[in-house]
């Protein structure tokens, strides 16, 4: 005897829920500021690069170390001006909004001196004005403000 259609019996295989693949965590390539603050390749100093990342580091306990959707934890920087060309040196991670690629992201994890020094090393041509790159749910990114901007 032929059961109905209805009355057939369904495998594992056929009536296995589908699952929806977790979001990747990725990395976005390095975007560079246009030359803008009247900065030359002269006014951005490696040195002060160094200081203002080893400052960054060295108040880390009081500064935000995880961002996330938040608003509240969204945004973390610091910045250090040079008193002899008075450029000031910002650097910041900021949360993507609507990124849920991973629901937090350590600012300090991963090549955290490396990530912001590249940020001024290997964006060329544009006077040293920096740019941004986005690691998981951070966009690191790094302007300097020049003559003409205080």
């Amino acid at each position: 005897m032929d059961l109905p259609p209805s009355a057939t019996s369904t495998t594992p295989s056929d009536s296995a829920p589908t699952s929806t693949p977790a979001p990747q965590v990725t990395e976005g390539a390095l975007v560079c500021n246009p030359t803008r603050w009247k900065c030359t390749d002269g006014d951005i100093q490696e040195s002060y690069i160094d200081k203002t990342i080893a400052l960054w580091k060295k108040d880390i306990n009081k500064k935000l170390q995880v961002l996330s959707p938040d608003p509240k934890h969204g945004r973390a920087f610091m910045s250090y001006t040079d008193g002899y060309s008075n450029a000031m040196y910002v650097f910041n991670a900021n949360w993507t909004e609507g990124c849920t690629a991973e629901p937090s992201h350590d600012v300090y994890g991963g090549d955290f001196d490396n990530i912001l020094k590249s940020l001024w090393k290997d964006c060329t041509g544009n006077g040293g004005a920096g740019g941004t790159w986005t690691e998981g749910c951070a966009s690191y990114g790094f302007e300097p403000y020049c003559e003409g901007y205080f």
